[in-house]
């Protein structure tokens, strides 16, 4: 028993906790909250989970333009890392994950007001570029491109699949129109807190 507690406090002691705080943009203004452990086993391997808030466009105005429009994403991201160091006070991390998206908002056509929703799975991979400022804080730079499939689509009552068109007066494919992310390029800068 005493060596398996020896084996666990020098694995912990290698480890870095780092919680993240991130700003920029993701299809539209973001905010971004990340927890991560890295130097895993005192590998240069990492895990990060991260809970972010997007504005959007509800949908393609150039499609059809409704009189009003509001929309969110909420996304959720698991990402492993490997780092690589330069001259001690610089990090950089390239990172692949997985991802699932809430997209939901509303538009008001003909002075009706109809929500929309969907949900998406999705893949994502970047690079995070970090600078200690210190033994506790560094800052953050993370670029990375996001997919998403398609997914059904919830307007008003109604559930559309991909492919489906909304009916009169729009007639229109309601996956060209509705802005549910697809490929979405992303760009953020942060601190962290490193324990």
């Amino acid at each position: 028993m005493v060596w398996v507690l020896a084996l666990s406090l020098a694995w912990a002691r290698d480890n870095t906790f780092s919680l993240q705080l991130n700003a920029g943009w993701f299809n539209g203004l973001s905010g971004e909250i990340g927890l991560g452990l890295f130097n895993i086993g005192g590998e240069k391997i990492g895990v990060r989970f991260a809970l972010a808030y997007s504005q959007a466009d509800a949908v393609d105005n150039n499609v059809f333009a409704p009189s009003s429009e509001n929309a969110q994403n909420i996304t959720l991201g698991l990402d492993v890392s490997y780092s690589f160091d330069f001259q001690s006070a610089f990090t950089l991390s390239p990172y692949l994950g997985a991802r699932y998206n809430l997209f939901s908002g509303s538009v008001t056509v003909g002075g009706s007001p109809n929500a929309l929703a969907s949900n998406q799975f999705g893949l994502g991979g970047g690079v995070r570029a970090g600078y200690f400022l210190d033994s506790q804080f560094s800052l953050l730079l993370d670029l990375g491109v996001d997919y998403f499939l398609e997914s059904a689509i919830q307007v008003g009552s109604t559930r559309y699949n991909p492919g489906d068109t909304l009916g009169p007066p729009l007639n229109l494919n309601v996956h060209q129109w509705v802005n549910d992310p697809r490929l979405v390029w992303k760009g953020r800068v942060g601190l962290a807190f490193n324990f």
